[in-house]
C-alpha cells in the first residue's frame, strides 16, 4: 500500500509519504549516494527521492509493466527489470528510459550490475541472462547447476570480485568463483524458497533469507552457510 518506513537510527521507524498506494517492490540507493534512491512498484510506477527517502517524486516509464528489481551502478546510469521479460534502462537518472531487448518473455525478478558494462538478471523458470556491454546485448546463460526450471530471485556479486551468488526456489542456491563461466551448488540443506542474498560487511561475512523466517549466514565468503536463530511469531 506505498509504505515506506524509514530509520536514522535502526530502532526507531516512522513512515513517510510516497504518494501512492501500489504495493511497493524494491529499494534501491546507489553504492556511496546516500541521498538519491529508487523504490519501484506494479503498474510502470517509479519514485524517487533526492533527500534520503524524506520525499519522494514521479519518475515517468514508458511502461505499465509490473516491476520488480531497480538497480542503479552510479546516481545516474540504472536498469529495471519486471513481468514479460520487461528490460529498461537510463542513463540520466530516471529522467529518461529506454527499452533494451529481452531475448525471454519470462517474469524477471532481479538485476545486478558489478559494473557499468557486466550485469545480469534472473527470473523465472531458471531464467539467467547476462551482458558485457552494458545492456546492449543480453545472452541468456545456460550453465547453471539446477535441476527442473526453478524461479531465480536474486544474484549478487561481491565488489571488485569474480565471486558471485545466485538463489532461488526449492533451496536453489549457486556459487561462482569466476564471473559466472562456472557455477557449483552450494548445499544448505532445507528446501525453503530463498528471496535475497546481501554482502554488506565485507566479502566474507553475508546472508540469505527465504520462507519459513529462514536466515543463513555465511562468514567464509560463501562457502558453508549456517542458520540463524529463528525470530520466532
Amino acid at each position: 500500500s506505498g509504505n515506506i518506513q524509514l530509520t536514522t537510527d535502526g530502532r526507531t521507524w516512522r513512515r513517510v509519504n510516497t504518494g501512492t498506494t501500489n504495493n511497493l517492490k524494491a529499494i534501491h540507493f546507489p553504492k556511496n549516494n546516500n541521498d538519491t534512491g529508487y523504490v519501484i512498484s506494479n503498474n510502470g510506477v517509479i519514485k524517487k527521492t533526492l533527500n534520503s527517502g524524506v520525499n519522494w517524486q514521479d519518475v515517468s516509464l514508458p511502461t505499465s509493466d509490473n516491476l520488480n528489481s531497480v538497480f542503479f551502478v552510479t546516481a545516474t546510469k540504472g536498469w529495471v527489470v519486471g513481468e514479460a521479460g520487461s528490460i529498461f534502462s537510463t542513463f540520466n537518472g530516471g529522467t529518461n528510459w529506454g527499452m533494451q531487448l529481452s531475448p525471454v518473455t519470462e517474469p524477471l525478478f532481479d538485476v545486478f550490475f558489478r559494473d557499468s558494462l557486466w550485469g545480469w538478471i534472473v527470473g523465472a523458470n531458471k531464467t539467467c541472462l547476462r551482458t558485457t556491454d552494458g545492456g546492449q546485448n543480453w545472452t541468456e546463460v545456460t550453465n547453471l547447476p539446477f535441476n527442473g526450471s526453478p524461479d531465480l530471485y536474486s544474484i549478487l556479486f561481491l565488489p571488485g570480485s569474480a565471486v558471485g551468488f545466485i538463489c532461488g526456489s526449492n533451496g536453489c542456491f549457486a556459487r561462482t568463483n569466476d564471473t559466472g563461466s562456472t557455477w557449483d551448488t552450494t548445499t544448505i540443506a532445507v528446501n525453503y524458497d530463498f528471496y535475497d542474498i546481501s554482502f554488506p560487511l565485507n566479502s566474507q561475512i553475508g546472508w540469505v533469507c527465504g520462507t519459513n523466517e529462514a536466515i543463513f549466514k555465511t562468514t567464509d565468503g560463501g562457502v558453508s552457510w549456517i542458520e540463524e536463530v529463528s525470530f520466532g511469531t
